[in-house]
């Protein structure tokens, strides 16, 4: 599989452990063969405060294809609370629908904890919220979008900051669900573990462009922000129509690191 799609899998797989955090139990249900109640009587097994994963850690998770399967892998989430890491873990499997990716808890596990989780202030930075950082160094080759084109994208950044999904599917720039399988194009700004903000005049640097083929048509891509982080690992990819006399955003998928 590709780096992206290895990314939004490991994304995926800590979806349910997110859920687990905020102790929405009855949100992880779909998701999980571990019955409520066994999850509830593990975690206060525990005895810290869930927290979770560091972005780093989550980099670090290893997916490991399910044989037979070329649309699946299992990976280990661990398991870390405000005392540290647990020695516990979540095995996750992960399946591709398109663009997007279930996953599934499939029972607990004995992990060791990693190196990134075993930093000093590595575990408890994970849910601390603090000031957004530097922005990074945007990568070499990227075609910043044109000047008039920014404002039609600032406008759909901030209807999704705002969370006028319906909306923003009424008026076409955004796909509807195709099916049950299909989590829509807002899933990972929902869960996202982080508040989507207006783009700051920065963010342009970290914006690319490029012909399609099709005569006015562009692909873009644009990298979103949050209140907590700055540059967040969130990433919006959609077409750009611009005929000379109207420009029209249209988006593609969102997706994460």
């Amino acid at each position: 599989m590709s780096t992206s799609s290895d990314g939004g899998m490991r994304q995926a797989a800590v979806f349910p452990l997110n859920l687990l955090v905020k102790e929405a139990f009855g949100a992880v249900r779909p998701f999980s063969r571990v019955e409520e109640a066994d999850l509830r009587e593990r975690l206060a097994d525990l005895g810290g405060r869930l927290l979770t994963l560091s972005p780093e850690s989550v980099r670090e998770l290893t997916a490991r294809p399910v044989g037979g399967r070329p649309d699946q892998v299992d990976i280990v989430v661990p398991l870390v609370t405000a005392d540290g890491p647990t020695g516990v873990g979540l095995l996750v499997r992960v399946t591709a629908h398109g663009s997007y990716y279930r996953p599934e808890v499939l029972f607990f596990v004995d992990v060791e904890p990693s190196e990134t989780q075993s930093l000093p202030g590595a575990v408890r930075g994970a849910a601390v919220v603090g000031s957004p950082g530097s922005p990074g160094t945007p990568e070499e080759g990227l075609r910043a979008v044109p000047e008039r084109w920014r404002p039609v994208v600032a406008g759909v950044v901030r209807r999704l900051a705002a969370g006028d999904f319906t909306g923003l599917v009424r008026d076409g720039v955004a796909p509807a669900r195709e099916g049950p399988d299909d989590l829509g194009f807002e899933h990972w700004v929902v869960k996202y573990p982080a508040s989507l903000v207006d783009l700051p005049d920065e963010a342009w640097t970290f914006t690319d462009h490029r012909p399609t083929g099709e005569q006015d048509v562009w692909d873009v891509s644009v990298d979103l922000w949050t209140a907590e982080e700055g540059r967040s690992d969130l990433t919006l990819e959609g077409q750009v129509q611009d005929d000379g006399s109207a420009v029209i955003l249209r988006i593609e998928r969102i997706h994460t690191l």
